[in-house]
């Protein structure tokens, strides 16, 4: 996501620039230069801004990095890293849903195997 299109999508959730700028202790002056592209977003202000949105900022700090670097080696490395980052993440989300799957179904066998196991206790 670019930096304005991260700064709009938070401003719209917590109801304005000034709100925005409010609960990241920025200034509003920074803030809106980033948003009009007369600065660059730093790359904690992303990840800031990300965790507000509720996306990851990891890959907001990432790519906030690849939109300053100063060159197309650097641009070319920091996309390649965000490429994999975000790679790793689909795999780990693939992984989970899968044991929860695999839980979720199990878990009815379980709970047969633990009843009939208590019905052989006697007190």
């Amino acid at each position: 996501m670019k930096a304005r299109q991260l700064i709009e999508a938070a401003e719209k959730k917590v109801g304005g620039p000034a709100e925005l700028a409010r609960r990241m202790d920025w200034k509003h002056g920074p803030l809106t230069d980033a948003r009009e592209g007369r600065r660059p977003l730093p790359p904690y202000r992303a990840a800031q801004l990300a965790e507000i949105i509720g996306s990851d900022p990891k890959s907001a700090y990432l790519a906030a990095l690849q939109e300053k670097a100063e060159s197309d080696g650097e641009r070319k490395l920091l996309g390649e890293l965000l490429a994999s980052f975000k790679a790793a993440g689909r795999v780990l989300t693939i992984a989970l849903a899968l044991y929860a799957v695999t839980f979720l179904e199990s878990k009815p066998a379980l709970a047969s195997t633990v009843q009939s196991s208590g019905e052989n206790i006697h007190y």
